[in-house]
């Protein structure tokens, strides 16, 4: 089990290198977040295996994601589970934290993930590698990670963060008000990066990849862009 209570991680074991190429490597599927697999639908469904997650452990889930070597990761109620393939044992899990982030996975293995007030970069053993606590924005965690092309991990948490792979502040843009918690950011083909805020009551963002605004236009909606 993997205590939560640190302020400032550091310690670096491995890079990025981008995303897993694997057919569920993070929240909606693709840093676009078209929520679409790369694979044809079965016509006949059939249980292969499954695992019981204890209410105690969390009683809904907000996503899963599969790493490299078949690991599938799941959150439930803020607990995040590495669980085995295919006999879906429990490797090992991160407890009692607030987070409704789903965990995007890189190509060396690594886990982006956000909780509490904290974004971390998680080795594929369960240790905190990398990442920072105290980011503002309201108590818990409700957006996914995203990861560019170049390694580059996207999240929002009281403002739009630009993180290195190994979990250390590219930059950072604060709205001037309050950010939807639970609004992930999604990535165009160009690399451009888009992200909602409540910052006037609903805009959708476009930015570079050195944090400048492109464009910015209002709606009345608080939701993931894709």
């Amino acid at each position: 089990m993997v205590a939560l209570l640190a302020l400032v991680f550091t310690v670096v074991t491995a890079q990025g290198g981008g995303l897993a190429n694997t057919p569920w490597p993070m929240y909606q599927h693709d840093p676009g977040h078209s929520g679409r697999s790369d694979f044809t639908g079965i016509n006949t469904p059939a249980l292969m295996w499954k695992r019981e997650l204890s209410y105690q452990w969390g009683g809904s889930g907000s996503g899963m994601s599969i790493g490299p070597d078949g690991t599938v990761y799941t959150v439930t109620e803020g607990n995040l589970f590495a669980l085995t393939y295919p006999d879906a044992q429990v490797k090992w899990m991160i407890d009692k934290a607030y987070s409704y982030s789903v965990p995007a996975v890189s190509a060396s293995n690594l886990l982006y993930w956000g909780f509490d007030d904290t974004f971390a970069v998680i080795s594929s053993t369960g240790q905190i590698t990398g990442g920072l606590s105290g980011l503002t924005g309201a108590y818990g965690f409700g957006s996914s990670p995203v990861i560019a092309p170049d390694g580059t991990v996207y999240v929002a948490k009281g403002a739009l963060w630009s993180w290195t792979a190994s979990g250390e502040i590219n930059w950072y843009h604060n709205f001037g008000g309050m950010v939807g918690e639970y609004t992930s950011p999604a990535l165009g083909p160009d690399g451009t990066i888009y992200m909602t805020a409540f910052a006037s009551g609903g805009e959708l963002f476009a930015f570079d990849s050195d944090g400048n605004v492109k464009w910015s236009e209002y709606f009345s909606a608080n939701s993931s862009p894709t």
